[in-house]
């Protein structure tokens, strides 16, 4: 599709640029069509090869742009080869023939690019010369394209100025040089155009392409002898750029060998201080390793046993083909079977490893581990108040457990896995497929209830959910917390919520007990969660109810309490006298259901024969869960689990057990019950509502439809015919058309 409005002499002109390039000209002679959208033209399809020219503008307007074009350039490259600038190349050429000598002031001399802007001087210079010629790939002399110079100055130096090997030194003799020099000893010029055609950049880019090519460097010679080299400031106070002659590598070699020896010596000493870090990383690694191993189990036996019954699915499930849906399932059921129970060996095994760690560490720590199925990570391992951050890294190797990092790059938007150097101990006791372990501490209930507490003790006129201002009791506030000022309040923000500074002093403060002995951890979990408890043998109820959260005591039983209230069927009736004394005190908490809603719950019955939790049992009541866990040890954690809705309802119940009343238990009990029949008959009350409403819609519905379908009935003539003798009859006129009349 040919180009709107193109004329003979805008083709012509866009031609002698394609003929000015030796790329340009190269892609229009090729074979094919070759067109860009939106290219040289601007709209459309702009054509790139002489093919795609035809075809937009015609074999004879081509032909003669062609012609026009290359009349063009060849006046311009006659031009360009009787400019001054060919006979200064002419000049440079019979200076490299006659072995490229110290050149005079005036001379013209062909000099190569040092490759990097420098303040080093020669060393450095010839320094990135042997990067680009030696090191760079596919890179060889013949890349590195030579300019050329007009020599305005010579500076003489003796032997040691001339070759210091010392980039320092060579940038302060160079410097004494450079503050001699004047404008005219710098930059660019061109004896074939005017200062009227280009006295500015800006005027060099209309300049016509040989006149372009007409500029020279500017630059004063250093010399020593036949040894040289061109210095170009560019207007900087130092030797922003330095060129050496084409015969720089024979001309420099006493140099180039100083450098290179130096060279050698420094990848020596780096090659020695690589491997003297890898020997000390190699030897720490190993001390974690033999610190940690007696602890851990291996899994060799478990991922072998795991891939056996691998292979055994995968056989089965090769031999049913052509069955599939519930039959094949069916099928396949056993195999299955024995595959989930020999991955979750497995699993359990890298579970029980990783806990085996960090509770030896931190004993009486509750920590929660989790299964991580996705990028960044393969496991989610939590704590509860306990150590900081900080305090756990310094005391736990999880890094030994990790094989790979999966890593994302912003630049690219990718992601990428990196492998650990050392991976002996995960690949002996996690498999060798164990992904980074994410931490994770989070501030239990109790604690931000504790912490409040004394912050209010402070600054007692506190507001909940307001922010205040500390100024005048920030210093107080961090120094009874033991912290600095600037940690809790950052850069002098003193209005803050109450809880932002809680969290702040929770962040910073270890919350770690000292124990003599570390306890032992556990032998081993289930499931996709493992949630470890402290069970020390300061059992009694007091120092429960100090060392344990709200969450902790979840799994926490009290023994002595239990052994205290175990009492039998057929002893005597309930009073409190018989019953409450020895009863630990329950707690009232919250746990998060599925759905992510916050629900109550209360904790800490003594065992199954605890009259309180007895009463819930035998009742059977819909409205709670009666239910129990176990601890590290084995005992039994009761737990009443409500729904959302019986929040207040709870917390009243949790208070009436710690009373010796056990009649305001019942009525506790009773007033739950009443609440839950109240919202069951309130919700059937909403359901019949909600279908009568439904049904009413559904009527509404079936009748628009009805008579929507009476509407666009068609009568036949005996249809008319009958409903006018029916009229006359003294008939009524039927509905739909009563309907189309009054339309």
């Amino acid at each position: 599709m040919a180009i709107k409005n193109m004329t003979l002499d805008r083709l012509s002109d866009r031609l002698v640029e394609v003929f000015s390039n030796a790329a340009m000209t190269a892609e229009y002679n090729e074979e094919g069509h070759h067109s860009i959208c939106f290219g040289w033209d601007g709209s459309g399809l702009s054509p790139l090869s002489r093919a795609a020219y035809l075809d937009a503008f015609g074999k004879e307007m081509v032909a003669q742009a062609e012609e026009v074009a290359r009349a063009i350039v060849e006046d311009r490259q006659q031009r360009f080869e009787q400019s001054a600038y060919k006979g200064y190349t002419m000049l440079a050429d019979e200076h490299v023939m006659n072995g490229q000598p110290a050149p005079v002031a005036g001379s013209f001399v062909w000099a190569l690019d040092s490759g990097l802007k420098c303040e080093g001087g020669l060393p450095h210079a010839i320094s990135n010369m042997e990067y680009m010629v030696y090191e760079r790939e596919n890179s060889d002399e013949k890349e590195l394209k030579p300019r050329l110079v007009k020599v305005t100055r010579v500076f003489t130096l003796s032997e040691e100025d001339f070759d210091p090997i010392s980039e320092q030194k060579s940038a302060e003799v160079l410097e004494g040089i450079v503050k001699q020099l004047t404008e005219g000893d710098y930059g660019s010029a061109s004896d074939d155009v005017t200062d009227e055609e280009c006295s500015t950049f800006g005027d060099y880019g209309k300049l016509v392409e040989w006149k372009q090519r007409t500029f020279y460097t500017l630059g004063v010679a250093i010399a020593c002898g036949d040894r040289w080299y061109i210095v170009d400031t560019e207007g900087y106070s130092y030797s922003r750029y330095i060129l050496v002659p084409l015969t720089w590598n024979t001309m420099f070699e006493k140099v180039l060998t100083a450098i290179r020896e130096r060279n050698n010596e420094r990848n020596r000493q780096e090659q020695e201080r690589q491997e003297r870090e890898y020997k000390d990383r190699l030897e720490a690694y190993r001390k974690k390793c033999e610190k940690w191993e007696h602890l851990m189990e291996p899994i060799a036996s478990y991922t072998k046993a795991r891939e056996e019954a691998n292979h055994v699915l995968y056989e089965a499930d090769q031999k049913l083909r052509g069955i599939y849906g519930k039959e094949r399932k069916k099928a396949l059921e056993k195999e299955k079977k024995a595959f989930d129970q020999a991955q979750r060996k497995e699993q359990n095994v890298r579970k029980k490893n990783i806990l085996a760690m960090v509770q030896t560490a931190f004993p009486g720590v509750k920590f929660s581990l989790k299964v991580h199925h996705g990028w960044g990570g393969d496991w989610e391992l939590t704590w509860w108040d306990g150590p900081t951050e900080e305090e756990f890294a310094e005391k736990t190797d999880l890094d030994i457990f990790v094989t790979y990092h999966d890593c994302f790059d912003g630049m690219t938007d990718s992601s990428y896995t990196t492998k650990e150097e050392h991976t002996d101990f995960a690949m002996k006791f996690m498999g060798g497929t164990a992904g980074d372990i994410r931490i994770s501490r989070e501030m239990s209930e109790a604690k931000k209830a504790e912490l409040t507490e004394k912050l209010k003790a402070i600054v007692p006129d506190i507001v909940d959910d307001e922010p205040y201002d500390f100024e005048g009791k920030a210093e107080e506030v961090a120094q009874h917390f033991g912290r600095f000022e600037r940690e809790l309040f950052g850069h002098y923000n003193y209005r803050e919520y109450a809880q932002t500074i809680v969290h702040r002093i929770f962040c910073h403060t270890s919350f770690v007990e000292q124990t003599e002995t570390p306890t032992v951890p556990p032998t081993g979990t289930d499931g996709d969660e493992t949630t470890t408890e402290n069970n020390n043998s300061k059992s009694s109820t007091t120092m429960a109810k100090k060392n344990m959260t709200q969450n902790e005591s979840a799994n926490t039983v009290n023994n002595q309490a239990i052994a205290s209230i175990k009492v039998a069927e057929d002893s005597v009736p309930m009073t409190a006298e018989n019953y409450f004394a020895g009863l630990p005190e329950v707690q009232f908490s919250t746990y998060k259901t599925k759905r992510g809603d916050t629900a109550p719950q209360i904790i800490g019955f003594g065992g199954e024969d605890d009259p309180r939790w007895k009463t819930h049992k035998d009742a059977g009541h819909k409205y709670v869960s009666a239910s129990y866990r176990r601890d590290l040890n084995g005992n039994k954690v009761y737990i009443l689990l409500f729904g959302v809705r019986y929040m207040d309802v709870a917390k009243a119940l949790a208070g009436a057990y710690n009373t010796a009343d056990v009649d305001a238990w019942r009525r506790a009990e009773d007033a739950c019950m009443a609440i839950y029949e109240q919202a069951q008959r309130d919700g059937k009350a909403r359901w019949e509502e909600k279908k009568q409403q439904w049904a009413e819609k559904k009527a509404e519905r079936q009748a628009a439809k009805t008579a929507e379908e009476q509407a666009k009935k068609c009568y036949t003539k005996e249809d008319v015919a009958a409903m006018l003798k029916n009229v006359l009859a003294g008939g009524d006129v039927p509905e739909d058309i009563k309907r189309l009349l009054a339309a």
